[in-house]
């Protein structure tokens, strides 16, 4: 039981990251005030009046017992901003044996448009726009005020295995790492390190994963992120080709070609 919750645990930092990642690039720390909710509740809010086009890499480093190393390299995914706050991400999809060949294959793409308040998504080989309403903040807001009105039933409390309520907790430390020039921008640096003691999930010896995350505050993006543990290797996450040009305006709408699939109203929370 213990082995089977080691993994996804482990992968927590990483998951984590990638998260935060997916956040601060696409919808950032801004002042537009409309949120989008694609799952996991509000994803931020937009930035405005700092434009940039950039490219995204992701890469996998795992190293076996024996010294060997397994490197997957990802397609690079193309991301954009506009000085209104419209961000678009496009995303090849397929498999690593098709991006070594340099195969072409099919490309998702997200516009988040908090100027409409509509977010669409669309695949290039399918012709058909997904569209989906955002949610304004004071509607996420409405069922909190609702609940201490005590309008509002409190959530169920949520009941946690005696096994796992029993095992130690990680220990998290964080630190500033200061600040570097990087893709022409200066950002700034930290590094979290989470430490699983001995015996929290069976191991005889500490395990130790280390994220590092490069940030710039004047895009509001994070341009570079690096997580290490010993069962994911090394993940980074680098944006590169910055530029600040304002992008075409034609990229923050759906192909006019395309069909549209109805409005599925608010983004589930």
């Amino acid at each position: 039981m213990r082995n089977r919750i080691l993994l996804p645990l482990l992968a927590m930092p990483a998951l984590l990251a990638t998260v935060a990642y997916g956040q601060e690039t696409q919808q950032g720390t801004g002042v537009t005030g409309w949120y989008v909710t694609t799952g996991g509740g509000p994803a931020g809010r937009a930035v405005t009046g700092q434009p940039y086009s950039a490219e995204e890499t992701y890469q996998t480093v795992q190293t076996l017992a024996d010294g060997t190393h397994i490197t997957h390299q990802s397609t690079t995914t193309k991301m954009y901003r506009d000085s209104q706050g419209r961000t678009r991400t496009d995303r090849m999809l397929g498999g690593r044996r098709g991006q070594a060949n340099g195969e072409v294959g099919p490309v998702m793409v997200m516009i988040n448009d908090p100027v409409a308040h509509v977010i669409y998504r669309f695949n290039s080989d399918q012709k058909v726009v997904h569209k989906i309403s955002m949610v304004a903040p004071e509607v996420q807001r409405a069922p909190a005020v609702a609940s201490a009105r005590g309008t509002a039933a409190a959530p169920a409390p949520v009941n946690q295995p005696h096994e796992a309520a029993q095992m130690p907790a990680p220990q998290v430390t964080r630190e500033k790492l200061g600040t570097q020039s990087m893709e022409g921008l200066v950002v700034e640096g930290t590094r979290q390190t989470t430490v699983w003691p001995v015996g929290s999930r069976d191991n005889d010896q500490p395990i130790t994963a280390v994220e590092e995350t490069w940030r710039s505050s004047e895009l509001r993006i994070v341009v570079m992120s690096t997580t290490n543990d010993p069962v994911n290797g090394t993940t980074t996450r680098k944006m590169t080709n910055i530029t600040r040009a304002e992008p075409d305006a034609s990229l923050f709408q759906p192909p006019a070609d395309y069909s549209t699939q109805g409005d599925g109203g608010p983004a589930p929370r």
